[in-house]
């Protein structure tokens, strides 16, 4: 079976976990592709980050993002996968997903690992058109669940987070590393107003924020 799994144009954590589902498939003996919305987003690093952002908030003037999707559509319907797998990829537009619809027989897969309410999804136009044309969401919360069908979802199932022994295991770290990283309690995730209000009553504790717009 041939799998394609696609990345946003935004937010580091999105892209360790894309290529983790496609490592995964290829393992299973499946062909498979992977594709960033915005290539310059697999560069995780501090300055690939910048830049990414620095394209996103120009990309009303310069058009950058529009050709970025122009891009990553073309090669979609070039692979002509079995199954096209999205982690998320809230910026992908109404019409992109149903040009790569009306032109390829992909089963249309989200892997939406947030509430739609705490990640700004539904803020967005058309959210719930959006929404209804992928064949499934997987989401990482059984409870929210029926939000994401109230929000007009056609199918959702409960994909719980996972490990993999590979890369999820406790590190030795070198005493400079552990001045920086180690910490009695710590928090990893991308910022949120319902996510700071909690936090802020733990900070005493010794805690340390880890992940996207905490600055």
């Amino acid at each position: 079976m041939k799998i394609i799994v696609v990345t946003p144009d935004f937010g580091a954590g999105d892209v360790p976990l894309g290529r983790l589902y496609a490592e995964a498939f290829a393992e299973l003996g499946h062909e498979t592709f992977f594709l960033a919305q915005n290539s310059r987003v697999t560069d995780i690093s501090f300055l690939g980050r910048s830049f990414s952002y620095l394209k996103r908030t120009l990309s009303p003037i310069t058009g950058a993002s529009q050709i970025s999707e122009n891009i990553l559509v073309e090669k979609i319907k070039q692979f002509r996968a079995d199954i096209a797998v999205f982690i998320r990829c809230d910026t992908l537009s109404l019409g992109a997903i149903r040009e790569i619809k009306k032109c390829t027989n992909m089963f249309m897969v989200n892997i939406y690992p947030d509430s739609p309410l705490v990640i700004p999804g539904v803020e967005r136009k058309n959210f719930s058109e959006w929404l209804a044309e992928f064949d499934v969401i997987f989401s990482s919360d059984s409870y929210i669940k029926k939000v994401f069908y109230q929000l007009g979802a056609k199918k959702v199932e409960f994909l719980p987070f996972a490990y993999d022994p590979k890369y999820h295991s406790p590190k030795a770290l070198a005493n400079s590393d552990s001045t920086i990283f180690s910490s009695p309690v710590a928090y990893v995730g991308t910022f949120g107003r319902l996510q700071k209000d909690w936090l802020s009553s733990i900070q005493h504790h010794g805690l340390k924020v880890w992940g996207n717009s905490w600055d």
